[in-house]
């Protein structure tokens, strides 16, 4: 698995508790605003400004990756 894998499921796991604004998800991620705005895996939707949530293709995503998330 790649690092940019694992940070954009870690982006995933912030975001299955609902949306949230960009600056809480650099928590989870610090280079969350790139790899939300670019969406290569299509696990995120912007629904304001600043503002993400997940994606159903994110939410399988974190099924699918579920045992090394928990690692």
């Amino acid at each position: 698995m790649t690092a940019y894998r694992q940070l954009a499921l870690a982006c995933a796991a912030f975001l299955r508790a609902g949306p949230a604004r960009l600056r809480d998800l650099r928590t989870a991620a610090p280079s969350a605003g790139r790899i939300l705005q670019r969406n290569i895996y299509g696990w995120f939707e912007r629904t304001q400004r600043s503002i993400y949530q997940l994606t159903g293709p994110g939410e399988a995503a974190l099924e699918r990756w579920s045992e090394i998330m928990r690692l």
